[in-house]
């Protein structure tokens, strides 16, 4: 029977930053790992040969391999996935329904293409880790999250004090405007986050957040999404923030394309 409201990760082939940050989140969590790869899938083509190209084949059989190795050297034992797909990010959000995820962990593409699809379609919590595992915190200490007074900030108040409590860590409210919205943020966390600091930035709320990031160990954001955990997106303030512009190595062949 598969367990129920897995830590959905997503490898891609090349990066192991949202592998090892959907274990660490399981791990807190106190829930289970599912591990998923994604490669590309060709149709058939409709005429007289009705079986599979022998390159889906091949691609399928090296995403597997090369999730067995990932899962073999993090030495995790997890449920996995791989996913014959034209859109990796519309597959991992299918599955992520199916599977009833708590939440899905990607990691940051240079155009951002596949985490900003997978943020816009889940109906669960998001998380996007950096490329790479070592910039990933060890414990979780400070949970930052980002407040502009709306509803969808509020809920992400809520979602960040909860966190924090499992991970014993203090929680950072900050916001991006003037004293009335510091006002507003002192008054959301008496009632959402009690003990937590209100910080007040200025400038665009992306690049301010971005700037506060670093200090911080989780950063959550409000979004319109409707999931589980009150439809927070976790590692990310917003679309512009979940662009990493660093170039991704080399591809090894048949490597997954989530």
């Amino acid at each position: 029977m598969t367990a129920a409201h897995p830590i959905l990760a997503a490898y891609d082939g090349h990066a192991t930053a949202p592998v090892v940050l959907g274990e660490r989140l399981a791990r807190l969590l106190g829930l289970p790992l599912h591990v998923a790869t994604a490669y590309r899938y060709q149709p058939v083509a409709l005429s007289a040969r009705q079986v599979p190209r022998a390159e889906n084949v091949r691609r399928s059989r090296a995403a597997e391999h090369g999730l067995e190795r990932l899962l073999d050297r993090l030495g995790l034992d997890a449920e996995r996935s791989s996913l014959p797909a034209q859109d990796a990010a519309e597959e991992l959000v299918a599955l992520a329904v199916a599977r009833d995820a708590a939440a899905i962990v990607v990691g940051p593409d240079v155009r951002a293409r596949v985490a900003r699809t997978v943020v816009r379609g889940a109906l669960c919590p998001v998380a996007v880790a950096p490329r790479r595992a070592r910039r990933l915190p060890r414990a979780v200490a400070v949970v930052g999250v980002a407040f502009d007074g709306s509803h969808a900030s509020r809920l992400a108040v809520t979602a960040a004090a909860r966190l924090a409590a499992r991970a014993g860590a203090r929680v950072e409210l900050h916001a991006v405007g003037d004293e009335k919205l510091l006002a507003t943020a002192e008054s959301a966390a008496a009632e959402l986050a009690p003990g937590a600091a209100c910080v007040v930035h200025e400038g665009r709320p992306a690049d301010a957040l971005a700037e506060a990031a670093p200090a911080l160990d989780v950063l959550v954001c409000g979004s319109r999404g409707r999931g589980r955990l009150l439809g927070t997106l976790l590692g990310s303030v917003s679309s512009a923030l979940v662009v990493d512009p660093t170039p991704p190595g080399p591809r090894r062949p048949g490597s997954g394309a989530a």
